[in-house]
């Protein structure tokens, strides 16, 4: 993600594009580094953000045994090192000329989940033709449990999301 931050600033923030134009090898070398560091930072917020998610948890209950800031602690540092860790793949690619290592990385996670999108798309598809609307009440009269009604209510995806989802998958064709 950062690296494609960085991409998209070098175009909008004059200073960087003459850094990555007129720098050569020492302006592509300070590119990188900002790109590391935006990286660390975005690995920051997302930890973060993942922290207080699942201390929220879901309808008051929180996910987490362990609520103190060393349970935080971890969560963030193990987002940061992943993120430092695939940032370090890329470059890894990139230097050994496999090609641009950050975007086959997401490429290869996009693919990835193109099975289960088209699992989910089917799944939708078939419930809203043959049983009419998806509620949570034509589901438990239809004889499942609350909990398994609402799981089958967050996993299942609506039609306009299919429309969406048909078009990001010929997007990455």
């Amino acid at each position: 993600n950062s690296s494609i931050i960085i991409q998209l600033l070098t175009i909008a923030i004059p200073a960087l594009e003459r850094l990555q134009k007129e720098g050569g090898e020492e302006g592509r070398k300070k590119i990188a580094a900002i790109t590391r560091y935006t990286t660390v930072g975005i690995g920051l917020l997302q930890g973060f953000g993942y922290y207080m998610l699942i201390r929220a948890g879901s309808n008051g209950t929180s996910f987490l045994d362990d609520q103190s800031i060393w349970a935080a602690f971890v969560i963030v540092l193990t987002f940061t090192a992943g993120s430092a860790f695939v940032m370090w793949l890329g470059e890894q690619s990139t230097e050994f000329g496999i090609g641009n290592g950050i975007s086959i990385i997401l490429f290869a996670g996009i693919v990835a989940r193109v099975p289960s999108m088209v699992q989910d798309m089917i799944a939708g598809v078939t419930y809203w033709t043959q049983r009419g609307e998806l509620t949570l009440e034509s589901l438990t009269s239809s004889g499942y449990s609350q909990e398994a009604a609402q799981q089958i209510i967050h996993s299942m995806i609506a039609p306009w999301e299919q429309v969406l989802n048909l078009i990001d998958m010929l997007a990455i064709v």
